[in-house]
């Protein structure tokens, strides 16, 4: 992984999985902060003020699509690991072009690994694409 510090958002509703992940990213030791936005808008204004380099995103659907294109364009070198709750899912936040998008269920050592892989890619190799379960 990268030496640099590492900002990462999670924008999630409050949850036992908001806490799990907010639990699990201060135990990465590059990652210098983490903030939590429980809306998008929250999500949005955190991202134009604090440029994180990492955003976990677990939304709705019908408004993921908007905001991750909203963040590729304006925020190109921002990583995107995104959670879905199906197959189906899945492959349509695929398309979205985000670094990875993991099912629900997963594990703490694949999202430890994910986030490893995403944020060792961003200098000098291309994202991770979706991983597979």
């Amino acid at each position: 992984m990268t030496n640099k510090p590492i900002l990462t958002l999670i924008v999630s509703s409050p949850s036992s999985l908001q806490n799990g992940l907010l639990a699990l990213m201060t135990t990465i030791p590059q990652i210098s902060s983490v903030l939590v936005a429980e809306e998008v808008d929250a999500a949005l204004r955190m991202v134009e003020n604090h440029q994180p380099a990492l955003i976990i995103m677990d939304i709705s659907l019908h408004k993921m699509q908007e905001v991750i294109m909203q963040i590729k364009v304006q925020y190109a070198h921002i990583h995107l690991i995104v959670l879905a709750e199906d197959a189906a899912q899945k492959k349509e936040i695929e398309s979205f072009g985000v670094d990875s998008v993991l099912l629900k269920g997963f594990s703490a050592q694949k999202l430890i690994a994910i986030v490893d892989n995403v944020l060792d890619g961003r200098e000098d190799t291309p994202p991770v694409q979706a991983n597979t379960e």
